[in-house]
């Protein structure tokens, strides 16, 4: 008897913990899931749209009288700024400055590490980029400022980062189709990602829990938020 009452137990427990992950899965996951997939959701850009020197690539290209060559600056950037700087390396670099390991791009690398070392387009993003620029791995680094622990990695290797703006930027917010809410102001959205507003009903919605997203430790979206 006091074995089927332990069984008995155990299955209740495992009963439980299916109950709750399904749920979790159905109010969270589901719902907070997107299109992207593997490498991508890192990423958020398809950088193989925007290679250089490729006939089908989605890159702006003019007619440059600057071009290039010999000892080519390493260029790396942050996801949303690969068609600027892969745009510049298309336009006045020397075709074939852009290489991989194994010859080919592929599309299933998180942090660029496809580009080979002495490719002079890198993709290591902000997370990896700034790190990369400090050790001397990238010569010109396209993003948003450095978080603080960046900044300090750069203070402890005595590396001062040289800050050139070269345009200016804005946060857009998307919700679900569904939602009421039409509108918020910057004062609602800094209180949501705060922590202070956590429902929908507070900034005119229905009585729905809000999920806010932002993205991964040391990203430049992150840092500025």
């Amino acid at each position: 008897m006091k074995l089927f009452r332990q069984i008995g137990a155990i299955l209740l427990v495992i009963a439980l913990f299916a109950a709750f992950n399904f749920s979790v899965y159905m109010l969270l996951t589901r719902r907070l899931s997107n299109n992207f997939g593997g490498a991508g959701t890192a990423q958020m850009i398809d950088v193989e749209r925007y290679l250089p020197f490729k006939e089908e690539s989605d890159l702006p290209r003019i007619s440059s009288s600057l071009k290039l060559s010999g000892d080519l600056p390493v260029l790396d950037g942050a996801s949303a700024l690969v068609p600027v700087y892969a745009a510049i390396i298309d336009n006045v670099y020397p075709e074939g400055c852009v290489t991989f390991e194994g010859g080919e791009f592929s599309a299933d690398n998180y942090y660029g590490e496809n580009f080979a070392s002495d490719s002079a387009m890198q993709y290591k993003n902000t997370v990896r980029g700034y790190k990369a620029i400090v050790d001397g791995v990238t010569d010109v680094f396209f993003s948003a400022g450095p978080s603080a622990e960046q900044q300090a990695y750069a203070d402890k290797k005595g590396v001062e980062l040289v800050y050139v703006p070269i345009g200016l930027e804005a946060f857009v917010f998307f919700v679900n189709a569904k939602n009421p809410v039409d509108g918020l102001t910057a004062d609602q959205i800094r209180s949501i990602y705060s922590g202070e507003i956590k429902n929908w009903k507070e900034v005119g919605g229905a009585d729905r829990a809000i999920n806010p997203i932002t993205r991964l430790e040391g990203s430049g979206s992150q840092t500025a938020f």
